[in-house]
């Protein structure tokens, strides 16, 4: 991943200081895309924060909206944040909505039996291989869920069967930490090369450990400031905010620049990253 990661900076340096619109909308989720593949979820929210800060003038068009809610919703579930990623889910347009998107929230809450449903219409349908072994990877871990271990197996089977033409790898490592147990089973049944990759790849998405705790700075808080605090994690701008809110978006504003203040923060994500060390809001 050197190389994709040396391109995005060469793209990031191209885009500069001046184009804090789509341009950089564009690169920094591809970024954040590439610290999901790392294993580093918080780092790729963090970016996706800073490109979502209410300070940027230019809407972006839906098309990278709904990117950039995908890959943070990507980014929530695997910081554990699945009411983050509802609320997300909730505000995106219904028609920019994918099946696996989706269905990747309703395996984070509990819900395998929708998720199982929703994957099975979408998967006869078109789209790229990656789209298909990405549904099929959702279909293992629905099927783990509700105790199928027949069809675990042969989803996986599917998914490796897919993937080993094209050499994909990237797609299965959201997914494969998680089917660890299962896909170690089908060891005698994939002894290629292909195959030791995918659960070396695997093996090495281990998660991080929780960060330490403390109250002690909600103590300086507001009850209007910890509310804010709760949706600067959040795709919404300071405008949706202060309408969910029902206040002035120059009201949100102010409380926004306190929090910053009392967390010490300089930006959004900033004030995010210090919130999370603390325990002022999930992870």
């Amino acid at each position: 991943m050197t190389s994709a990661a040396d391109q995005l900076e060469r793209a990031r340096r191209m885009c500069g200081h001046a184009t804090q619109g789509r341009w950089r909308a564009r690169v920094e989720c591809d970024v954040a895309r590439l610290m999901i593949a790392e294993g580093r979820p918080l780092d790729a929210l963090h970016h996706l924060c800073d490109i979502r800060d209410a300070e940027s003038d230019e809407v972006l068009p839906d098309h990278l909206r709904q990117r950039l809610d995908h890959v943070e919703i990507r980014c929530r579930l695997q910081l554990g944040d699945v009411e983050g990623a509802l609320r997300i889910l909730k505000y995106c347009d219904p028609e920019l909505r994918t099946p696996e998107m989706v269905s990747r929230v309703d395996l984070s809450s509990g819900r395998p039996d929708r998720a199982a449903d929703r994957l099975g219409e979408a998967a006869g349908g078109s789209g790229p291989v990656r789209c298909a072994i990405e549904r099929l990877l959702l279909l293992a871990r629905a099927f783990v869920q509700l105790g199928d271990e027949r069809r675990v197996s042969r989803t996986l089977c599917q998914a490796i069967e897919m993937g080993r033409p094209g050499w994909f790898l990237r797609v299965f490592l959201d997914d494969l930490p998680e089917l660890m147990g299962p896909l170690a089973t089908l060891s005698g049944q994939f002894e290629d090369t292909y195959f030791s990759e995918l659960l070396s790849r695997a093996s090495a998405l281990m998660p991080d450990p929780p960060p330490s705790r403390s109250a002690g700075l909600m103590e300086f808080l507001t009850g209007r400031e910890r509310e804010v605090l709760g949706y600067l994690p959040s795709h919404l701008t300071q405008s949706e905010i202060a309408r969910i809110m029902y206040v002035s978006p120059n009201t949100i504003k102010t409380h926004t620049k306190a929090i910053y203040r009392k967390l010490g923060a300089s930006s959004r994500s900033n004030a995010v990253n210090l919130a999370r060390s603390n325990g002022l809001i999930p992870h």
